[in-house]
């Protein structure tokens, strides 16, 4: 028994094996249910990091293979399985002592699956696929030259892995913004970068794929309960309803709405807890970590209420906490309200 756990255990160098090499979970996912286990552990999780030891370490896998299994969709455990199989079959006719190593571990692996109770995310072969699909999108060869460029301007390393932390560096975001600001094709390029980056965040916002929660439950359930008053109110038919006449009562609402309970205090709950949110981004790598952080700098100088993030972080929440069938789609009758991007492109007037 003691041999079947410690294959269990090192399974992980299956990942990188052909059958497993492209195999990823799907990155939203894998970060929204992350994200939730921490939410829900987060208590425990405090106590359990000051004694240490065992107790934390289990905790910690617990929370991993609560995480891993939300991602598991019956879909991808049937593939898991076949990719096992063919692994299996490859490897039972290798004469390489590593082979036979991993041919006992895909076998212990393929068994612990089918015929125990033992929640996947216990095998480190699927911890390391869903671990890798946390990894932020590679940038293309064009983004990497303009980083060798700004590197050579700037006179220092910028690893893409560190990145992100040079950003909140104020010294060092005010160095890039000189060196920018004296050279207009490097300016242009690196604008382009960060509007696809934004416009990449955004449309996964108001698509609901990512969670941002800085609104309460109350404050969303407001949302419709102030949505259905309209609509009683207009006489409106939701089974047969006129998709313009639609969209502008839930645009107007929840312009309303927003206004109404974005107090300036508020505000500042938001500021801080979406700061909190990027501080965690970053240290995870999460592939939109860049853009939240550039986004947080919208809400030092746009009207409150008014203010794009917010407004799209609010309806996000919304799909989120109500998703609607396909053909149902009412919240897809909300217009989207002109972005911040194209402010992206202009330089700041000295």
């Amino acid at each position: 028994m003691g041999m079947f756990f410690e294959s269990l255990l090192k399974s992980y160098v299956l990942a990188d094996e052909p059958e497993f090499e492209d195999l990823y979970f799907d990155e939203e996912k894998v970060f929204a249910s992350a994200e939730k286990t921490h939410w829900k552990y987060e208590k425990k999780l405090l106590v359990a990091e000051k004694k240490g030891g065992e107790e934390l370490e289990v905790l910690q896998d617990d929370m991993r293979a609560e995480a891993i299994d939300r991602v598991l969709t019956n879909h991808i455990r049937k593939d898991i399985l076949h990719r096992l199989d063919l692994l299996i079959e490859r490897l039972r006719t290798s004469p390489l002592d590593e082979d036979i190593e991993k041919f006992i571990m895909a076998t212990a692996v393929h068994t612990a699956l089918t015929t125990t109770d033992i929640p996947w995310g216990i095998t480190t072969l699927i911890a390391e696929i869903f671990q890798r699909s946390l990894k932020p999108e590679e940038l293309d060869d064009g983004d990497n030259q303009l980083f060798v460029e700004l590197e050579d301007l700037l006179g220092e390393e910028l690893p893409p892995e560190g990145i992100l932390e040079k950003l909140d560096d104020p010294a060092f975001t005010e160095k890039l913004e000189r060196t920018i600001d004296t050279n207009s094709d490097l300016y242009q390029r690196l604008s382009a970068i960060t509007n696809r980056m934004i416009n990449e965040f955004v449309d996964a916002l108001w698509e609901g794929s990512v969670e941002l929660i800085v609104f309460s439950e109350d404050e969303v359930m407001g949302y419709f309960e102030r949505v259905q008053e309209r609509f009683e109110a207009a006489e409106i038919d939701l089974e047969d309803r006129d998709a313009q006449e639609t969209g502008e009562i839930l645009t107007s609402t929840l312009d309303e709405y927003i206004t109404e309970i974005v107090t300036p205090i508020k505000y500042r709950q938001i500021k801080k807890e979406l700061q909190r949110i990027s501080n965690e981004w970053v240290q995870k790598r999460h592939k939109y970590a860049g853009a939240l952080l550039g986004e947080i700098q919208s809400l030092e100088d746009d009207a409150l209420a008014d203010n794009f993030l917010i407004r799209a972080i609010f309806t996000s929440q919304i799909k989120n906490a109500f998703p609607e069938p396909e053909e149902d789609r009412i919240l897809d009758q909300t217009p989207r309200k002109k972005t911040r991007r194209g402010r992206r492109g202009r330089r700041k007037k000295k």
